[in-house]
């Protein structure tokens, strides 16, 4: 990362120290919270199949009126339906070219970002606008891992020793064109839209001229 001053920071002994009380605390907490309901995937019933469903039984009472009665599902039935809703989210996200492109963008883009210590939102909001509600955690956690990723790769190749170890004004450099160069890719397809949408505008109000 990319470091102008570096500020006197603790010794290991005493981060872990408190580190290590913390984190066990928090997972204390973690397990001693109730059980949830319901849940985006593990927790969700599918409306479409509910009623060609086998998961339940009839029972009938003296009135011979049919009773369902759902059955528990097991660990691995709960598993195959959240996996059933996982890929049903992550494909229609990722079969729109629109999100895919903004995916990319905000990998490329917050990755170095990342690097430089600021949290870019733009790319994230536009996201959101495409994908339906359910699949915000599971989409975002893809595009932050892609994120992270490329500040991974980028730390590798400008700062650790074993890439190129450049000091901060090389870095400053490095992270300058990079920017440049996502910047002249964006603008070059940004132009190609506008062009594009202009000819279509022009075809829908005088056909005539291409015909």
């Amino acid at each position: 990362m990319l470091i102008s001053h570096v500020p006197p920071t603790l010794p290991p002994l005493v981060t872990n120290s408190l580190l290590l009380p913390a984190l066990s605390l928090s997972t204390i907490w973690a397990i001693l919270l109730p059980n949830v309901k319901r849940s985006i995937y593990f927790h969700r019933e599918d409306k479409t199949n509910s009623e060609d469903s086998d998961d339940t039984i009839a029972v009938t009472d003296t009135k011979d009126v049919a009773s369902p009665i759902p059955l528990k599902k097991t660990f691995t039935e709960k598993g195959v339906i959240a996996y059933k809703f996982l890929k049903k989210d992550f494909l229609a996200a990722y079969t729109n070219l629109y999100v895919v492109k903004w995916s990319i963008w905000w990998g490329l883009g917050a990755g170095c970002y990342l690097q430089l210590g600021i949290e870019p939102r733009t790319t994230r909001a536009e996201v959101a606008r495409n994908i339906s509600e359910d699949s915000y955690g599971l989409i975002f956690g893809v595009n932050t891992l892609l994120t992270l990723l490329v500040q991974t790769l980028i730390t590798l190749v400008v700062v650790s020793s074993t890439g190129l170890a450049l000091g901060p004004r090389q870095q400053y450099m490095v992270y300058g064109g990079y920017f440049v160069v996502l910047g002249g890719v964006f603008g070059i397809f940004a132009i190609k839209t506008l062009f594009f949408k202009k000819a279509k505008d022009e075809v829908l109000h005088d056909p005539r001229k291409y015909t």
